[in-house]
């Protein structure tokens, strides 16, 4: 049996990370955790700790926290009996709830307003003033579907012969 091999695999742990919140009521911990962006990546450096922070913002943003201002800061915290931890706590500012009222569509003299509507994601809350409760409600301003929106309306100008469509939000 001198064909037997036994590998030596060395494994160094470093620090262990606790991932905490403050001021955060409308979304509670657990879906936080679950826009970190850490477990992805494995990397716990200045571009990871800000892609989470924006990842946080961008959740609030799905729920009508459209101004929400989130911040980090992290702790090296000593243990006597274990390994150091690295403490990462987010804050946030939730902010009041932001609704898109009405969408006003100004300057397209060539493109009915209906038709851009129709491809647009963002539309405003409904004539009888209700909300979804779900993320997707499209009275909810987000930065994602504003961006996904002007895409779809440069698009749009685009396949009508208008290759240089410009616009002011």
């Amino acid at each position: 049996a001198g064909d037997d091999v036994f590998p030596r695999v060395r494994i160094q742990e470093g620090l262990r990370v606790e991932l905490a919140f403050e001021g955060n009521a409308a979304l509670d911990d657990e879906a936080l955790r679950a826009v970190s962006t850490f477990a992805e990546t494995g990397a716990i450096d200045d571009q990871e700790l800000q892609a989470t922070a924006d990842a946080i913002r961008a959740a609030y943003q799905a729920v009508a926290h459209y101004y929400a201002r989130v911040s980090y800061r992290r702790e090296r915290l000593k243990s006597e009996d274990g390994p150091d931890r690295l403490r990462l706590t987010y804050t946030i500012d939730e902010g009041e709830r932001v609704y898109v009222q009405v969408v006003r569509i100004v300057g397209n003299r060539r493109i009915r307003r209906e038709a851009i509507l129709a491809i647009m994601e963002t539309k405003g809350i409904a004539a009888d003033g209700v909300i979804s409760l779900f993320n997707t409600s499209p009275g909810v301003l987000q930065d994602a579907r504003m961006v996904t929106d002007l895409r779809a309306i440069r698009e749009l100008y685009r396949s009508e012969g208008f290759p240089r469509v410009r616009f002011r939000c």
